[in-house]
């Protein structure tokens, strides 16, 4: 692992153990559908790094938006949508061996149906590591407890990508996930390892 990716893990952490630990959890599940694509170890290694920073832009985040436990004003709502920018500026200032992580950082908000943030993109317009971090981010999201939701369990939020796919997520992903998803949970510890 780069040390410069390193060097933004540790300042993660110190931010914010919870988007520290997600991030790592997203890197696992990242890794287990990059697998399944039978992608080459050096994009697995690349999906694995986008994920662990997919969410540097909230280091940029006061405390009291990212654990408020009621609902968001529309002042911070707007706040939270600007943490995929805030971490392509942190990526883009961090050095050139970074830069190629500033898409799929950008990106991972994006829907497969043009909906999503801050562009707007489309369906394979989105890279594909942007479009996996983003089905793994919400699972993971969706199943681990937050100040303001208790936890899914793993069936309903593999229903809750299913009733999603097409228009938030990749619908081919989305089935590739949902149909290894033994396979992918089995492995977290390995990728755990993988990661560091």
């Amino acid at each position: 692992m780069d040390s410069l990716v390193k060097a933004l893990l540790v300042a993660l952490k110190l931010n914010s153990k919870y988007t520290y630990h997600h991030s790592r959890a997203v890197a696992q599940y990242s890794m287990g559908l990059s697998h399944l694509l039978k992608l080459d170890e050096g994009h697995i290694e690349f999906i694995k790094n986008t994920a662990l920073l997919h969410d540097i832009g909230k280091i940029g985040i006061p405390d009291s938006i990212l654990n408020k436990p009621d609902t968001l004003t529309i002042n911070e709502l707007k706040i939270i949508k600007d943490h995929p920018k805030m971490g392509f500026n942190i990526i883009e200032e961090s050095g050139s061996s970074l830069k190629k992580y500033l898409k799929p950082i950008l990106y991972h908000h994006e829907r497969f149906d043009g909906t999503g943030y801050p562009l707007g993109l489309k369906g394979e317009d989105i890279p594909l590591e942007a479009r996996i971090i983003s089905i793994c981010d919400s699972f993971e999201a969706m199943t681990a407890l937050r100040p303001y939701k208790k936890p899914m369990d793993y069936k309903e939020a593999l229903k809750e990508l299913e009733k999603n796919a097409g228009t938030q997520f990749d619908p081919y992903l989305v089935k590739l996930f949902i149909k290894y998803f033994s396979e992918i949970i089995e492995n977290v510890d390995l990728y755990k390892y993988k990661i560091g």
